[in-house]
């Protein structure tokens, strides 16, 4: 039986870095029980009802680099894959933020709040069969990194390690 919990990691400047850009004072567990209400008030046939097919399309776009309105926050199953990232987005993607950032941290969380790219893909291509005619932008979604989106505001709650990153490119002096 696979843990209920998992352990990931995220690159970040200081340790407040750790919020959405939306929803940052909703909880995971808010997060699960609005969904389940969701649930609970749906035809059997329509679980989450529109939300969770919602949720995966913004879940992508952030996967995609569209962070601005996500109220998702990224981490990795092991971060050093971030380093042979072919996301490299001018020096702003995940190659870039491992071997800049200041510090990284281990977060232990309920994998019920966590968002897979294979879960994604699965929850747009369930959902979205007469809603989009082509789903081609779904197969856009990254997975070299192993990234793993948690939905929540309250991240900062599971930290359960902290360091310098021990990845991080020493910076060159002339």
């Amino acid at each position: 039986m696979a843990s209920s919990y998992a352990e990931l990691q995220r690159f970040q400047d200081h340790a407040s870095h750790c919020k959405p850009h939306v929803l940052d004072r909703q909880s995971a567990l808010d997060h699960l029980r609005s969904m389940a209400a969701l649930r609970y008030d749906a035809a059997p046939w329509n679980i989450w009802g529109g939300q969770q097919l919602d949720l995966g399309r913004a879940a992508a776009e952030h996967m995609r680099g569209d962070t601005n309105s996500s109220p998702f926050v990224s981490l990795s199953e092991d971060a050093s894959q971030l380093l042979v990232s072919p996301d490299d987005d001018d020096g702003y993607g995940a190659k870039a933020i491992a071997e800049n950032a200041n510090e990284l941290h281990t977060y232990t969380v309920p994998r019920v709040t966590t968002w897979t790219a294979e879960e994604i893909v699965r929850i747009l291509e369930d959902g979205t069969e007469n809603d989009e005619p082509s789903l081609a932008w779904v197969s856009d979604t990254p997975t070299e990194e192993r990234e793993v989106l948690f939905l929540g505001g309250n991240l900062d709650d599971y930290r359960t390690a902290s360091e310098s990153n021990p990845y991080r490119k020493s910076e060159t002096r002339g």
